[in-house]
């Protein structure tokens, strides 16, 4: 009979810490996995997080992206 590894506590996760910086983007192309797109941002492609409903919507068109820190990763996400 095998013995079951005991559960790790579970740590709460901070909100997400949204900066200042707010910025309108232009949609590229989609990526791959459909929670994210490509932006042109100064000459320079970066993921955006999406929500799944705006899958395909977004493409050729200009989005207000904000930059988000969790702890030391920074990302971007898609403001509707």
């Amino acid at each position: 009979m095998r013995k079951r590894a005991k559960k790790k506590a579970v740590e709460p996760v901070d909100e997400p810490l949204v900066t200042g910086d707010v910025m309108t983007l232009m949609c590229v192309r989609q990526a791959p996995n459909p929670r994210w797109v490509i932006c042109d941002m100064d000459g320079n492609q970066i993921k955006v997080a999406i929500s799944p409903r705006y899958t395909n919507k977004l493409v050729g068109k200009p989005i207000k992206v904000a930059r988000v820190s969790r702890g030391l990763l920074e990302e971007y996400e898609h403001l509707p």
